[in-house]
């Protein structure tokens, strides 16, 4: 009989290749397609693209620090950031699970017991997963004419995520859930000053990381590819759309794969096959040298472990 944990690989392994083949062969096909006229160095979009990706992971080290300094951890804008960007890297392995390994491990040597970064792991993450939704449900809304079975559906969807977020960040829902987790792993609950009005902030925050992240992205990729001002937004929100999916689809190491089919699927009615395959492969470009250089520069700033308090 097939071990489940044989079986789960297994068919993680099919999806990966099956995605990989069809988006393969979409992309082979639109850049047979391409004008290569369409391509473009435009000094200026480029270069503001990467100063606002810059502002994003300053937030998103802010993110990191406020959090852990609801539960008594005093991190330094420096470590929020290194706690960020250097586990980042493990989510190019097969199911992801590097980063979060990477995330625990690095965060006890800044002091925070595996407990604690276990539950900022998931919080993080469910925070990333609202904000980018919401980025995209509002960057593609906005735009009724290009997508008009979101706008008709959207509304709806957009209301009833309000009002589950709504639901979630209230503390007495909220930490219920979250203890509730502990005692079946047998862990010490926690009561962290994390109410509904702080929580509300960090999601603020995590809102504009995830806006100026795929803002800086898209503003890049308009400096490298001729893409027309009317439809600017809605790549923002393609992007927001493509890099949640990646996400979640937790069979292929960073979304490859999938982030470019959603891509080929959403900007091709809008710009053609041939634009939207060379958009797909210039923005996953884009991600990937990003990755690397925040990993270079954490690993820079990585100072090794450090006592709580420190």
């Amino acid at each position: 009989m097939i071990n489940l944990k044989v079986l789960i690989h297994i068919i993680k392994v099919v999806l990966l290749i099956l995605v990989l083949s069809v988006v393969g062969r979409a992309l082979y096909n639109s850049i047979l397609e391409v004008n290569w006229k369409v391509l473009t160095i435009k000094p200026m979009p480029v270069i503001g693209g990467i100063g606002i990706l810059l502002s994003s992971n300053w937030l998103a080290a802010q993110v990191q620090q406020k959090f852990y300094q609801k539960f008594g951890f005093k991190l330094s804008l420096l470590q929020g950031f290194v706690l960020y960007a250097l586990p980042a890297v493990g989510k190019y392995f097969p199911g992801k699970m590097m980063s979060v390994v990477g995330y625990t491990g690095l965060a006890r040597t800044f002091g925070i017991p595996v407990t604690i970064s276990s539950l900022g792991v998931v919080v993080i993450a469910v925070f990333g997963v609202m904000s980018v939704s919401l980025v995209g449900l509002i960057s593609l809304l906005g735009y009724p004419r290009v997508f008009p079975e979101l706008s008709r559906t959207g509304a709806g969807i957009f209301s009833f995520l309000i009002i589950f977020f709504l639901l979630l960040f209230f503390p007495a829902v909220y930490w219920r859930i979250i203890n509730f987790c502990f005692r079946l792993l047998r862990q010490p609950t926690v009561k962290p000053d994390l109410n509904s009005g702080p929580a509300l902030k960090m999601l603020g925050r995590v809102l504009l990381q995830n806006f100026l992240y795929f803002l800086g992205t898209a503003l890049i990729t308009s400096g490298i590819v001729e893409i027309p001002k009317s439809v600017f937004f809605v790549l923002v929100g393609i992007l927001c759309i493509a890099n949640l999916t990646g996400f979640l689809a937790f069979f292929t190491p960073a979304g490859i794969g999938v982030r470019e089919g959603i891509i080929l699927v959403m900007l091709t009615p809008i710009m053609g096959s041939g634009i939207a395959g060379v958009v797909a492969i210039v923005v996953r470009l884009i991600q990937t040298i990003v990755d690397v250089i925040l990993f270079i520069s954490a690993l820079f700033f990585y100072r090794g472990p450090k006592n709580p308090g420190d």
